[in-house]
C-alpha cells in the first residue's frame, strides 16, 4: 500500500497560516539523541509537524513530505502537544538554520 502521508503533509507545508518552532530535549548527559527540533502547522486545533529535525549517534536525519522515514526514524504522525514540559518555543530563523545543516548531511 502507498504510504499518504507524504501528500498530505506536503499540502500542510504549502498552507498558509499558523506557524511554530519548537525545541524537544530530552538527552540524557553527552548524548545527541534525544534532540529534536519541529516546525508546525495548525489544523483542526492541533499541531502538526511538518518538518522534523532528529539527531541521532551517526548524525542526522531530516523529515518532511517528502522524506517521511530513514533506517533511524520517522516523521512524527502524533500531533504536537504545545503543553509539554520539555517543548521550547524557538524562532523560525534558529528552526530554518538547523534544518539547512540537516539537509546539507542527509543529501538528496
Amino acid at each position: 500500500m502507498k504510504d499518504q502521508r507524504g501528500p498530505a503533509i506536503r499540502a500542510l507545508t504549502e498552507r498558509a497560516g499558523a506557524r511554530r518552532y519548537w525545541r524537544h530535549d530530552h538527552r540524557e548527559p553527552d548524548e545527541s539523541a534525544g534532540l529534536w527540533y519541529f516546525e508546525c502547522v495548525r489544523d483542526d486545533d492541533v499541531w502538526w509537524c511538518v518538518r522534523q529535525i532528529a539527531p541521532h549517534p551517526g548524525g542526522v536525519s531530516a523529515y518532511d513530505g517528502r522524506h517521511l522515514e530513514d533506517e533511524h526514524g520517522f516523521l512524527t504522525d502524533q500531533p504536537i502537544d504545545e503543553d509539554e514540559p520539555l517543548l521550547v518555543a524557538i524562532p523560525a530563523e534558529e528552526f530554518e538554520a538547523e534544518w539547512r545543516e540537516a539537509v546539507q548531511q542527509r543529501g538528496p
